[in-house]
This record gives structure tokens, C-alpha cells and sequence, in this order.
């Protein structure tokens, strides 16, 4: 886990600088959400900080429920990342959600989403890339993951479901096994948000975006 953490260091330093803001100032739809993209790679990191202090006590049921944060975190990323025109939608439902959080909505507020789907309000920025009229449809997670073609990692998340709930009393994990299994899931998914940043910077240094 040592690498993954230190890999992760050097990519959060190189974005959360002036040279990565300037770079991608143009590619999202909205520039602000570089600065909530920082926040939530940082976000991603210290997940692993403490993935990886839990594991070492073998504390794997927190382990998993801090994993399903980290993944949610990085699918709403990298989707973004995938789709930068949604990235000022996304800043727009994020205000309400605060303001919903807080118990501050208005009237005026809650017409955002009346009428709407169920979880439109957590992930109806990714309106366009999905149908919206299939029978009983609602906005989840999976949503966000369908939209950016990572549907495999929204299985690992709701497997993570099953250690946040309280219904692990009979679920017995294996050492060695939990250990193994979430650091290839931090690994792959890491990688590939870090190469998905390599993809787009090279395809900008040629002019290609």
C-alpha cells in the first residue's frame, strides 16, 4: 500500500498546482471545478491513509465502509473527468445538496428537482447521458457509473454495502484475502484515474483537445 499512497502524493501535488490549473482551465465547462476536483482526489487519498491504517489492524468491516466512500468519490470524478461539459451541472447540484445538508433550501430551491426523477438531485448532472424514460427509473450511483463506462466498479461499491450495514455479524473475512482484494481495487482504480489524467494531457499537448 506504501506505493499506491506514494503514487497518489505525486499525482495530488501535480494537480493541485498552478501549471494543472492553467492546463485545464479551458477543459471543463466550468474552471471552478478544478478546485472541487482537487478536493476530491485529496479526498480519495486520505481514504487510502486510513484503508490502509485499518487493514494493519485488521479492521477490515471499516476498511470496506471507507472504501465504499473512496469508490463513490472516484466514480463522480472520473466521470466528470470523462464528460467535462457536465462539470458546471455538477457544481450547480453540489450547491443544492449543501444547501439541502444544511436545511437551508427555499422554496424556489426545491423546484430544481420537482417533478424530477428520484436522486436527481444527487446525480441528475449526468441528465444527458442517460434515459431517463425507462420504467420506474431513478438516478443512483450506478448511473454515474453506466454513463462513464465503469460499471465494474460500482459492483465493487456495492459489495462495500455490505460492511456498512450493520448485517456483517456472520460474514467472515479472511486476512489475508480482504487484504489482497482491496488493495488491487485502490490499485486499478488509482491507475486509472491517474492514466486517464496522462491520456488527457497528452491529448492536449498535441492539440487534439
Amino acid at each position: 500500500m506504501r506505493e499506491i499512497l506514494a503514487k497518489m502524493k505525486e499525482t495530488y501535488k501535480d494537480i493541485y498546482s498552478k501549471q494543472f490549473e492553467q492546463m485545464f482551465v479551458h477543459y471543463f465547462d466550468d474552471s471552478k471545478y478544478i478546485d472541487v476536483f482537487c478536493r476530491q482526489y485529496y479526498s480519495m487519498l486520505k481514504n487510502v491513509e486510513s484503508i490502509d491504517a485499518l487493514l494493519k489492524i485488521q479492521n477490515y468491516e471499516d476498511a470496506f465502509t471507507i472504501f465504499r466512500k473512496y469508490i463513490e468519490t472516484f466514480i463522480l470524478s472520473y466521470t466528470v473527468l470523462k464528460h467535462p461539459n457536465i462539470s458546471g451541472r455538477f457544481l450547480i447540484h453540489d450547491k443544492y445538496l449543501t444547501l439541502k445538508s444544511q436545511g437551508e433550501m427555499s422554496y424556489e430551491d426545491r423546484q430544481f428537482y420537482k417533478g424530477k426523477p428520484d436522486g436527481f438531485l444527487q446525480y441528475g448532472f449526468i441528465e444527458e447521458y442517460v434515459d431517463t424514460t425507462a420504467e420506474d427509473f431513478r438516478y443512483s450511483i450506478r448511473t454515474i457509473a453506466e454513463a462513464s463506462d465503469i460499471v465494474s466498479y460500482y459492483d465493487w461499491y456495492r459489495v462495500s454495502n455490505n460492511f456498512v450495514h450493520n448485517n456483517t455479524t456472520n460474514l467472515n473475512v479472511e486476512a489475508k484475502d480482504a487484504y489482497s482484494k482491496i488493495k488491487e481495487m485502490i490499485l486499478e482504480s488509482s491507475d486509472k484515474m491517474i492514466d486517464f489524467l496522462k491520456d488527457i494531457i497528452k491529448k492536449m499537448s498535441v492539440g487534439i483537445l
